[in-house]
């Protein structure tokens, strides 16, 4: 048992309803720091939307992006990791610099390629959630794509 007068805190860029319910639990009478929603995402971030019925859709629609706009660096986020394996090894094939991160991949292993991606090395970096749970900053994908 800890005593009462310890200070706990957590951070996290996500919490699921599950968590909130544990930390009322365990912190009574807590300091909520949050964002705006306004203030989530960076103006210098562009998000896209695009509603597509399949994969092969969702597919065209992110080579019609990169066709239409200059794209420094993208990070895109997958359901599976099946899906994110496969959107690798299309856009690989389409020339792009692609990078994939995923959750069973070693620490170290994610590091390396989380330090190219930084260095610029890889222009797209495709990931599961490893990168939502908080990873790095979380940023939508292509809602669905797996």
């Amino acid at each position: 048992m800890l005593p009462r007068n310890c200070q706990m805190l957590l951070f996290s860029a996500t919490f699921e309803d599950s968590v909130w319910k544990f930390a009322q639990k365990v912190v009574p009478d807590p300091n909520i720091i949050k964002l705006k929603r306004e203030e989530e995402t960076l103006d210098t971030i562009k998000q896209y939307y695009v509603l597509c019925n399949n994969r092969d859709e969702k597919f065209q629609a992110l080579c019609n992006l990169y066709g239409a706009i200059t794209i420094a660096q993208a990070m895109i986020f997958c359901h599976t990791r099946k899906t994110a394996s496969w959107l690798a090894a299309e856009l690989s094939k389409e020339g792009h610099q692609v990078a994939l991160l995923s959750g069973e991949m070693m620490v170290e292993q994610r590091a390396a390629v989380i330090e190219r991606f930084r260095e610029g090395k890889e222009k797209v970096l495709v990931t599961t959630n490893v990168c939502a749970r908080g990873e790095h900053a979380a940023c939508p994908g292509l809602p669905g794509l797996g």
